[in-house]
């Protein structure tokens, strides 16, 4: 079975290339086709058209998958995003799948710092992610989103969650976590990871840290974090191999983003088992339907948190949180879903 995958970089730390490394890891023959400057010849973009230009890299990936199909063809062909609208117009004999990890208009529509051309850049980007997934099978990463693409674009899709590679995520003393950052043993401590953007609600979170002094706040992420609050830590960055006593140092993970497709931050935390608490985004749907405790609007997100703060060291088993993550979210599970799905689909092709 010969499988293509269209996408716009090969080599990255994004959550797209960690879904086609693990992708590449479950199916063998591969081949990657993604924007490479090397084989295109580059003009000068207008900085007016620089909005559109994932539809320019989308355009060159395409055809140079059409070229290569028409010397082997493929059996099974998987775009990300809107990197599969060019194959809308043309006749590919194979098996088609869109995979959606977000779309341009719930983005939009959640975004605080919207403006008219912005508006008018997402809308324009929203009709090639559309028709990226006409004719095909849909595939995205969490249940919201999977609502999000039915309302917005009214597509049916599958979910396939995002696996985590739940051996680097595991449970220690939380003692011995706030030793390795030398963080204070008695007082409560709480974690927010994300750009310093106010879509991923850092303000929430500095309102949060000014209204509760007597708590420590830790706050990872890239940006420039303008506050004079003695209780927040700022870490622009954390190596990945850290993290794990990262989670396992707080008391909990805040999670006020306006917009979230999956929110792994959520799962990693989970699974060394730190509560979290989030808004209804990325995979709030799933986790709600288990920990419903965990989920806030954003309204509310402020007054929940004087409730999770006050439950949360009594209320929940480091291991009860951990089993559900690793039951839902691992590898193996993604793994298993992917081949089922691939199996199914080529069935009636004789592929297998």
């Amino acid at each position: 079975m010969k499988i293509a995958l269209l996408t716009p970089n090969k080599d990255s730390n994004g959550g797209v290339e960690v879904y086609n490394n693990y992708l590449t890891t479950i199916f063998n023959d591969v081949d990657i086709f993604y924007y490479d400057t090397n084989n295109v010849k580059t003009r000068f973009i207008d900085k007016k058209l620089r909005p559109f230009d994932e539809i320019k890299k989308s355009y060159h990936v395409g055809r140079e998958f059409i070229k290569a199909h028409k010397k082997n063809k493929y059996d099974l062909v998987i775009s990300n995003g809107m990197f599969g609208w060019y194959l809308y117009f043309k006749k590919v004999d194979a098996v088609l799948v869109n995979i959606y990890h977000g779309n341009y208009i719930g983005y939009l529509k959640a975004n605080m710092n919207s403006n008219f051309k912005k508006t008018i850049a997402f809308f324009i980007k929203g009709f090639f992610e559309r028709i990226s997934g006409y004719n095909k099978h849909r595939i995205t990463v969490s249940k919201f989103n999977q609502k999000q693409l039915d309302r917005y674009y009214g597509f049916n899709s599958s979910v396939i969650h995002v696996g985590v590679d739940m051996s680097k995520f595991k449970i220690i003393p939380t003692n011995e976590a706030r030793r390795f950052f030398s963080f204070p043993q008695k007082c409560k401590l709480y974690l927010f990871v994300g750009r310093i953007d106010e879509n991923k609600g850092i303000n929430t979170v500095l309102r949060i840290a000014s209204n509760n002094p007597d708590i420590k706040f830790i706050i990872v992420g890239s940006g420039s974090l303008n506050h004079k609050l003695n209780n927040v830590i700022h870490f622009t960055e954390i190596s990945n191999k850290d993290m794990y006593k990262l989670y396992s140092a707080v008391n909990g993970v805040l999670i006020p983003s306006y917009f979230e497709s999956a929110s792994l931050v959520a799962i990693e935390a989970l699974a060394t088992g730190t509560p979290i608490l989030m808004n209804k985004t990325g995979y709030s749907v799933e986790i709600n339907e288990k920990f419903p405790e965990f989920i806030s609007t954003i309204d509310d997100f402020e007054v929940n948190f004087k409730k999770f703060n006050s439950q949360v060291e009594s209320k929940y088993l480091k291991e009860e949180l951990r089993e559900w993550a690793v039951k839902n979210f691992s590898i193996l599970v993604f793994e298993k879903r992917w081949k089922r799905f691939v199996k199914e689909t080529l069935e009636d092709k004789n592929v297998f």
